[in-house]
């Protein structure tokens, strides 16, 4: 994953609105309607209850134990990339808005440990949805800002379908994080999410659709040959589907077996 996403710095301003509870909110509600629902940061997450809920042991399981991992790895990889995202739409959620000149604005600060940090959201209402953008002022992953725009997205109004795109200092113009959904119902669903170095070129990608029981799961760039992973959540039945490679199945027991 890219080093932004790992330094402690960046996951540090998360703990840090949690002890300092973004200090006071100042704004009301003045506008004649009331604001937009909030969206979630990862409204599309990978259906990992079959490798959850088992752990079968033995060489025969290995595949199976293998896709577990890489399922979990993908998920882990999604949420560490929007975990600051997800922290600063959750509080701005509990705060109230303020409206002015078609736009509703959610402001928060905090002061902790000799770190100022201000957050704005704001949400404009276009033709089917709403855009969404996040800026921070003061220190952002060690780096002096002022109205940072890290997050913007536009979001359907119902929230089922949109995009948000993270940004870096380093890296204003381009994203570096890319995470786009489309929810259909509770059990059809699916995203595509790109992760890139600063100079723009993808790195990572994870492509999901989950279309009932059926599960896919696409990786390119995680190793040395890119793959797609699929199983079924009712049979318990899968496959690995690894470039330059055989596919190689297992079976509702878990263990591996000849494609069919």
């Amino acid at each position: 994953m890219n080093a932004y996403f790992k330094s402690s710095s960046y996951l540090s301003l998360i703990l840090l609105f949690v002890l300092a509870g973004c200090g006071d909110d100042s704004s009301t509600n003045t506008g004649q309607t009331d604001p937009p629902d909030v969206p979630e940061a990862i409204p599309a997450e990978i259906n990992k209850s079959v490798f959850e809920n088992n752990n079968p042991v033995g060489e025969e399981f290995a595949l199976f134990n293998e896709a577990a991992i890489l399922a979990q790895t993908a998920s882990a990889q999604i949420n560490g990339g929007t975990a600051l995202g997800q922290s600063y739409l959750e509080f701005t959620r509990s705060r109230d808005a303020d409206f002015q000149d078609g736009t509703w604005t959610w402001s928060f600060s905090s002061n902790e440990n000799g770190v100022d940090v201000s957050v704005r959201t704001t949400a404009e209402q276009l033709q089917d949805g709403f855009q969404w953008n996040i800026f921070i002022s003061g220190t952002f992953n060690g780096e002096s800002v002022a109205e940072f725009q890290f997050l913007s997205g536009f979001i359907s109004e119902n929230g089922n379908s949109g995009n948000w795109r993270y940004f870096s200092p380093n890296s204003s113009d381009q994203p570096i994080l890319e995470y786009q959904w489309d929810v259909i119902s509770e059990t059809e669903s699916s995203f595509t999410s790109i992760f890139r170095d600063t100079d723009g070129s993808i790195n990572q990608q994870i492509e999901y659709v989950r279309n009932g029981a059926d599960n896919t799961l696409e990786y390119t760039g995680f190793s040395s040959n890119d793959l797609v992973l699929y199983w079924n959540s009712e049979t318990k039945a899968g496959y690995i589907d690894r470039e330059g490679e055989d596919r190689r199945c297992w079976d509702e027991s878990f263990a591996e077996t000849a494609c069919s």
